[in-house]
């Protein structure tokens, strides 16, 4: 009996210690499987590397100062205006600011001209502009249609609405095809210009094919979609928006000044830099701005036909000192910066079409206000 007894001691002796073992290793193992998560991360992280080189094919743009991004294909070519010294940018900017008072053209993204080989393609370019001193009625107008060749429609990205228009059209054998967006948001106006450009094949190589538009037009279309708008910074409180006291054009009545009009302006609360003229000129027009000070027209009197010679010197007495300086300062249909607060001036208008000549004045704030004498 007493070696049963020892005998059973000794199994219960090995049964704890086996147990304790296994106790051990399940704490082992649980303890294991708690830090699975960190000691696994490098292998989690595979779904990650595997989608990384999707997400390489793509660059970002940001910009913090008007809280927008967007993403682009990394081998197109970005170039970020505002620093920019480039002969075309440059002359890209004083285009917008010709037709657009205010805008600033941020970023450019252009494709590759060898991205689409042996087909008709010559080159694809995006061009992103904001404009922070116009109401968003004012905004929605740069992307409505002008005429029935546009077609047109409206988008929404991020809850934000952006109207666009396209059109399309050859010239000298060159094929355009332009569609431009804009959308208001945080107080400013942004504007995407999307523009596509095709050759001819007069050849008829069968080697060369026609460059797919659509297709094309569609990858510049995906990085407008790609936008990103962050809530800005609560706004500053604005200034008062400007007011125009007077905007005047009126005809001369002078025998020697039929084609002379005088456009004078008085507005509050702008500053220098911030009101702009246009001529609008349908048929063009070569336009010669006078001095207008102490004009043979400014003391009325009756003038006999046998008086017109005396008076045949009165446009160049006041145009000559200065014409160098002013020749330039208005050319149709393009937005120059005048006086701000008060004004006035005399253009010669010589109009080579039947249609009548018209005058635009913006301030930032405001509408546009067009005037005919």
């Amino acid at each position: 009996m007493r070696h049963n007894h020892r005998s059973i001691s000794l199994l219960l002796l090995i049964s704890i210690a086996w147990l304790s073992g296994c106790s051990q290793s399940q704490a082992h193992s649980a303890t294991a499987h708690q830090l699975a998560p960190g000691a696994q991360s490098p292998a989690s992280a595979a779904p990650i590397a595997k989608h990384a080189p999707r997400d390489s094919a793509f660059a970002v743009y940001s910009n913090p100062d008007y809280s927008v991004s967007f993403r682009y294909p990394r081998n197109f070519f970005l170039n970020e205006e505002l620093d920019s010294n480039d002969p075309s940018i440059l002359d890209a900017r004083q285009k917008l600011s010709a037709q657009q008072p205010g805008a600033i053209l941020l970023a450019t993204v252009n494709i590759p001209q060898d991205a689409h080989p042996n087909t008709t393609f010559r080159n694809g370019t995006l061009q992103f502009v904001v404009n922070p001193v116009v109401t968003p009625e004012i905004c929605q107008t740069f992307a409505a249609p002008l005429d029935e060749a546009f077609t047109s429609g409206s988008s929404t990205l991020q809850g934000v609405t952006f109207s666009w228009r396209q059109r399309g059209y050859a010239a000298a054998g060159t094929g355009y095809l332009d569609r431009d967006y804009a959308g208001f948001a945080n107080g400013a106006c942004y504007e995407f210009f999307l523009e596509l450009v095709t050759g001819s094949n007069p050849d008829s190589n069968p080697s060369i094919k026609e460059a797919d538009d659509v297709k094309i037009m569609g990858k510049l279309d995906r990085i407008v979609t790609s936008l990103r708008i962050r809530p800005g910074a609560a706004a500053a409180a604005r200034k008062p928006l400007p007011v125009v006291d007077t905007f005047t054009v009126e005809s001369i009545p002078h025998p020697l000044l039929q084609n002379v009009v005088r456009v004078t302006w008085e507005i509050s609360n702008v500053n220098e830099n911030e009101v702009f003229l246009r001529v609008n000129c349908p048929g063009g027009a070569d336009l010669n701005p006078l001095p207008d000070s102490n004009s043979p027209e400014s003391a009325p009197r009756q003038v006999a036909a046998k008086d017109a010679t005396s008076l045949e010197d009165a446009p160049d007495r006041y145009s000559r000192p200065t014409y160098s300086r002013l020749e330039s300062i208005f050319t149709c249909n393009s937005f120059t910066p005048i006086p701000a607060r008060s004004g006035t001036f005399r253009l010669q208008i010589e109009d080579r079409s039947s249609e009548p000549v018209s005058f635009t004045l913006f301030a930032f704030g405001l509408s546009y206000i067009t005037q005919a004498p």
